[in-house]
């Protein structure tokens, strides 16, 4: 700096500054030079860069662009290097190409990439600054990632590798930079404008920030250009509706914005030797990318089809056997395929080319993340009056298992505010779609109805241990049913139910043994061992016909007997919300000990279970069978039980239950009738597993 009169002098730059590039080359050769977005792009640039002093890029220059995903950013390496582009900010769509490729394709080029906030074992993975002499005034450009960059998994967990808090390594750096004789300070933010306004006013030593990559000037839905701040210094915002900007600034004490001009890349003829280096190597890469990428994989058969993230969830849910899966939104562009398809049109279609995993989430959680989707693509959860898998409702317990994309799955964590495990396949959505699209074709399948009549299995145990006390009642000495206490009595005793469920969309098989076994030092009180078979057919969301086969004996032999007991119904079900309930035709019959004729009724069971204070249960069940007993139609028998019990859950496992079991048994034909009354205080253990 030179002063005239007193007064400092004022220096002018012009910086050239371009923001996400994406990569965009067509993979055409003949008329490249005219129609290659990225090739007219660089004619410009050798056009401008004479009456310009810095060459910036502010991020998003690797990715989508399918020449640069085919050469693993290679080629964007190239131009931002053969270009003399000072340095490119990290942001979130370069890291598609890899941390790692970025990190290798750095190694032998001038161009620096640039982010401060990139750590890997708390050391930086990229360059935190660079230092621009400009006739003799030195410039230091920082460079800030946004907070949407996503990590490979790998990259996480293996190498440690993180997006550090801003302000965490701002000081730092700044400390560096000041010790280095460095005359300004220019940030350069892919973050929100609110957050790069609050990093200049915690670090009053920048003199100005440009921001680009991933934040493109939005604000309360308009675009801006440049806020300043009461001190003067100013926040530039690069729009990428334009190709590159002229940017100049007057430089004194501080930095002072004078002009930003957007510009639109013309075809520009240029016979410069960088640009026709950078064309001839473009064009090796683009006759590479056709010679293998438009292979032929597999045909439509003259069929034309639209590839979406819709289809791209349901091959997920093929490929993963997953009762649910998750993509975000525009994973794969919308693509129509027609007649053959080649290699290059899913390079083309891809987007987020991440890996797949598969987690399990309870129903609960899966109606938390349903609720707060946006940005995703779901299938397999359908909405009616409430939220359906497979044709049944959500069960806040039970678990499910879920496929999605590794953004897709971040995305659930942080609706979730948990940690999830989960299983990474290593397979990507190009690898999928590739596989798929040669060989099975699912992804072009019209129908995926078939997804929901996959058989699943569920195996819930129930395993009480309690305290009973019981009364009994007896009139005119009735017989004590096969299944009922002899006296009152306070014993300790168990109660264990398994059900096995065989299901799918349409069809439900259960399989439930049961024991009630309440024991006195070496004299039993009450032995039941319970055997069910229920088959119902899923006809709508609350009807569905049943067939139930009930056989009802002893653990341990009554006086040297071991009566059995067999029902047979067939009916409807029904099911709303809290209720449940049946009501069928059937049988029932003593095999032996002593065998008796059949005697045939009506069934009718009902269920309420409703939860309530977070943690309590109530659940009621009564199930009667009413019975015309012999050819005396006047002759009628009734057998009820009802189970009446209050649970309070202590976690997801174990609970605490106060329980009341009733039974009454009456025949007509011999005017007798016997009653039980029993309460239990029980520890439950409650298990659900799903096999897939």
């Amino acid at each position: 700096m030179v002063c005239v009169h007193g007064v400092e002098a004022q220096t002018t730059i012009k910086l050239l500054l371009t923001s996400n590039i994406q990569g965009k080359s067509s993979p055409d050769v003949p008329n490249q030079e005219e129609h290659d977005p990225l090739l007219v792009l660089a004619q410009n640039i050798v056009a401008e860069k004479e009456a310009t002093d810095v060459y910036l890029d502010l991020g998003n220059a690797f990715y989508p662009g399918v020449i640069s995903k085919f050469s693993s950013g290679s080629i964007m390496m190239d131009f931002l290097d053969g270009f003399d582009c000072k340095a490119t900010l990290v942001s979130s769509k370069d890291l598609h190409i890899g941390l790692q490729n970025l990190d290798f394709l750095r190694g032998s080029r001038n161009v620096k990439l640039l982010s401060a906030n990139i750590s890997r074992a708390s050391n930086s993975v990229f360059t935190p600054y660079v230092i621009a002499d400009v006739r003799g005034t030195k410039i230091a450009f920082i460079g800030i990632s946004s907070k949407q960059l996503k990590f490979d998994i790998a990259e996480k967990d293996l190498y440690d590798t993180v997006l550090k808090d801003e302000k965490e390594v701002l000081g730092p750096v700044l400390k560096e930079i000041g010790s280095a004789g460095i005359d300004h300070i220019v940030l350069l933010s892919g973050m929100k404008l609110e957050e790069t306004v609050l990093l200049l006013e915690s670090y009053k030593q920048i003199d100005m920030a440009v921001c680009g990559g991933d934040y493109t000037g939005m604000l309360y839905e308009s675009k801006a250009s440049r806020i300043d701040l009461v001190d003067g210094r100013s926040i530039l915002m690069i729009d990428d509706s334009f190709d590159y900007y002229i940017l100049e600034l007057a430089l004194n004490d501080r930095v002072f914005p004078q002009a930003m001009q957007p510009r639109k890349a013309r075809y520009k003829p240029t016979q410069h030797p960088t640009y026709l280096e950078f064309a001839d190597r473009l064009s090796l890469w683009k006759s590479k990318y056709l010679a293998e990428q438009n292979q032929k994989i597999a045909s439509t058969d003259g069929q034309d089809y639209l590839l979406n993230d819709l289809r791209l969830t349901q091959l997920l849910r093929a490929r993963f056997n997953s009762e649910v899966a998750f993509v975000n939104n525009n994973t794969i562009r919308g693509y129509p395929i027609e007649n053959d398809i080649r290699q290059s049109d899913v390079l083309n279609m891809v987007n987020l080319d991440f890996t797949v995993f598969t987690f399990d989430l309870t129903g609960a959680q899966l109606a938390m993340v349903n609720q707060n989707q946006s940005g995703l693509i779901s299938a397999g959860i359908s909405q009616k009056d409430k939220l359906f898998i497979q044709g049944y409702p959500i069960d806040g317990q039970r678990k499910y298992r879920v496929a999605a994309t590794q953004p897709a799955f971040e995305k659930i964590r942080q609706i979730l505010g948990t940690d999830i495990s989960y299983r990474n396949s290593w397979i990507t959505v190009t690898d999928l779609l590739t596989a798929d699209l040669k060989n099975e074709k699912l992804t072009l399948r019209d129908d995926y109805a078939y997804l929901d009549r996959r058989f699943r299995t569920l195996i819930d145990v129930y395993l009480s241990n309690f305290v009973a006390t019981g009364s009994v009642q007896r009139r005119n000495t009735s017989d004590t049913p096969v299944d009922q206490p002899i006296e009152n009595y306070d014993k300790w005793g168990l109660e264990d139910r398994i059900d096995l469920t065989f299901y799918n969309q349409f069809h439900r098989f259960v399989l439930t043994p049961y024991i009630l076994y309440v024991r006195q030092n070496d004299d039993y009180i009450q032995n039941l061992l319970r055997g069910t078979f229920l088959y119902d057919y899923n006809l709508s969301e609350n009807i569905r016909p049943y067939n139930k086969f009930q056989v009802d004996t002893v653990v341990e032999e009554v006086d040297g007997r071991r009566p059995i007991l067999i029902r047979e119904t067939m009916g409807i079900s029904t099911y709303k919300n809290f209720f449940s309930g049946k009501l069928g035709l059937g049988l029932e019959k003593m095999l032996q000990d002593p065998a008796d004729d059949a005697v045939y009724g009506i069934e009718l069971i009902m269920g309420v279970t409703y939860p309530f204070l977070k943690h309590f249960t109530y659940s009621f069940n009564i199930d009667n069978f009413v019975s015309m007993q012999g050819g005396d139609s006047d002759r009628w028998g009734l057998r009820t039980e009802i189970d009446n019990a209050i649970s309070v859950r202590v976690n997801s496992y174990l609970s605490l239950s106060l329980k009341h079991k009733y039974f009454y048994l009456h025949e007509d034909e011999f005017n007798a009738e016997y009653r039980s009354s029993q309460f239990f205080t029980t520890v439950d253990l409650n298990t659900y597993w799903k096999l897939w």
